[in-house]
Parts: structure tokens; sequence; C-alpha cells
């Protein structure tokens, strides 16, 4: 018998740039990396009003072809008929492998531009420009796209890196505040993974950051964002310590998955995700008194805790959505758990009882 091996390793260049007013110059950072006369922006229409269409007037100076590809700004986008819909517009564009893809806007336009770069004709080069905190310190960054099934949140997706990510401060200025408080709560969860000392300096600097206070804004981002590339960088494909940054999703996707996405914000679930597993771990001995009542403390401050269902039938459901997370092996459900600011561990098995203990508690 002849065996023949054969070993791959894929390598990426991804470039993050963190500039302020880096849109008005974009030409100066995006024509550099095309290899092609062609460029394709999925956004949605209200990004585009905003900052789209000086982009492309920007660039369309430089004989590059600009087309726009929109789709409405909610998390239904990101679905298998939706993508199917933008395969058709690529087409009809006569898109190739040169051609470049930009995502423009939030998580949700990143993570399926994303997933349509790794899949159209295997794999088209594309660039993130995140226009809002959560997109910015966490979804652009490390390579994480999908889309969703019915049942369970990004369940069909892929490790895609952008070449470039470029990251503009300022258009935070026209966030809404509940927008800006999806992506706080990303960084009060990059916190509790990493640094107690950004943990206590977010608790210190919250209404600052409320408030859009320009250096508050431009410290939150550059910090988690390197905490988070630091981690990405160690461990690329979610094998070992990438899987802590999962902080707060299990439950999190649950309610995200059984209360409806156009219902409640990726922030707010998390947020109580965190808070409902940081209790699970205190029911467990794992965390102090004190480590649980400074994590719920600050998400109170923010006011982004959500009401959540409690009757016997929903619990059942959110159980029932857990069965499909991602971190689950051999059947196991596993959850990211802290033991203290600045430490969590992967604990296994949780029971149906945990998390009926967690939401039970909130009575």
């Amino acid at each position: 018998m002849n065996k023949i091996e054969l070993k791959f390793q894929k390598q990426y260049d991804c470039k993050i740039i963190i500039k302020k007013d880096i849109l008005t110059k974009i030409d100066h950072y995006l024509i550099p990396l095309l290899t092609g006369n062609h460029i394709v922006i999925i956004t949605n229409n209200l990004v585009k009003n905003l900052y789209g269409d000086n982009i492309s007037k920007i660039i369309s100076k430089k004989n590059i072809t600009v087309d726009f590809i929109e789709v409405p700004d909610s998390e239904s986008s990101k679905s298998l008929t939706v993508a199917g819909m933008i395969y058709d517009e690529l087409l009809q564009l006569k898109a190739d492998r040169s051609t470049v893809l930009i995502t423009l806007g939030g998580g949700v336009i990143g993570d399926l531009g994303g997933f349509i770069a790794s899949t159209f004709m295997r794999g088209i080069p594309f660039i993130q420009i995140p226009t809002t905190l959560l997109a910015q310190i966490d979804s652009s960054i490390g390579g994480k796209v999908a889309i969703d099934h019915f049942k369970a949140k990004n369940i069909i997706g892929s490790f895609n890196h952008p070449i470039a990510n470029f990251i503009d401060p300022n258009v935070l200025i026209s966030l809404p505040v509940s927008h800006l408080k999806n992506g706080i709560t990303e960084a009060i969860k990059i916190a509790i993974i990493f640094s107690p000392d950004f943990f206590t300096w977010i608790a210190e600097n919250l209404d600052k950051i409320l408030q859009k206070d320009e250096e508050s804004l431009g410290f939150l981002i550059k910090e988690a964002a390197q905490l988070k590339i630091k981690t990405v960088l160690e461990d690329p494909w979610e094998k070992n310590q990438r899987h802590f940054l999962n902080l707060g999703h299990s439950i999190g996707h649950a309610i995200e998955s059984v209360k409806g996405y156009e219902t409640i914000s990726h922030g707010e679930a998390v947020a109580m995700g965190i808070v409902l597993e940081t209790r699970i771990a205190y029911q467990k001995r794992i965390c102090s008194l004190e480590t649980k009542e400074k994590i719920e403390n600050i998400f109170q401050k923010i006011d982004i805790l959500p009401e959540v269902c409690l009757d016997k039938e929903t619990l059942g459901k959110y159980w029932n959505s857990l069965l499909l997370d991602k971190k689950n092996k051999n059947g196991i459900i596993r959850f990211v758990l802290p033991e203290k600011i600045g430490k969590v561990q992967m604990f296994q098995p949780i029971y149906k009882e945990d998390l009926e203990f967690a939401f039970n508690s909130l009575r």
C-alpha cells in the first residue's frame, strides 16, 4: 500500500489599523492592497449614506470600480437565504477572485460578508471596516465569520481573516448609546478574562465612555483589541485558550436563539449570560462572592441586563439550544466560568439543573 501524506499550513497576513478619520483618507491605505480594479462593498442603507458613498467617491477617483450590495441591518440577514441573494448579485457584477469585498458596518455585516468572501469562488480577499464599538473590538478581529441557523447562532461558518481591518474611532460619534453598550459589554468580558487592571479602568471610566469621550473611547478600543489579538495569535483555530473568549456566550446565544434575534441585542444577551454563568461559578465555589458582585454591579451600572422568561417551557428551550453549542465536546456541555477578575476556566460537565439554578436565582 502506498501512503502519501499531505501537510498544509495556511498563512494569513492581516493589517489592523486604528486611526481617527482613516475613512477620509482610505485610498492611501486601501489602494496598495488591491490586486485588481474592482471593489464590492457590503453594507446597509444607513451606513452607506453615512460613510459608504464618500468612500466610493474617494476610491473611484483612482480608477477603481466600486459596487454596493445592501442588506437589512438585522441579525436575520445572517442567513442562507440572504447569502444566496448576495452570491447572485456578485455574479451579476461579474466579481472574480481579484475582486475585493469590503464589509462596512457592524458585526452582522462583518460576519455575513466574511462568510461570503470565504465561500464565493472558494475564497476572495476581503477587508473589514467596522462601524460599531462591538465590531471594532470583537467581531472584526480574529477571522471568525458565520451565518445563523434558526436553531443556533453562528453555527454555519469558517475562519477567514481579512487582509486588512480599518478601525476609525470617530464613526462611534454617530452610534446610538444602546449600540455603544453592546461594545462595552464585550470589553468588560475581555477584561474579566484577561485583565483586572482593564476591568478597574472600565468601571472607573464608564460615565466618560457612555458620554463618548474621545480619549476614553480610543483607549477602550486599543486595549480591548490588543488583548483579543494576543489570544487569537496564540490560538488562531480556537483549540485552547481562545475558547475563553466565549465567556457569557453559551447562555447568551441560547437567550438570543429562544427570545429572537430581533427582540434582544447581542450585548444584552451576553451581559445576562455572563451574570448567569458567574452565578453558576459562585454556586460551584469557583469564584468568590466579591467577584460575583463586581461583575453584576458593573453590568447593572451600564443598565444593559434584559428581562428574560423564567417559565419551565422556556427554560427547556434554553437547554435545548445549549445542546447545540459549539464548545460542547463528546456530548458534554462546557461553560467558561470566571474564577476571579482576570482568570477564567473551562468547566464541565454542565447539567440542566445548573442552568435552572442560574435562571431561578433571578427570581
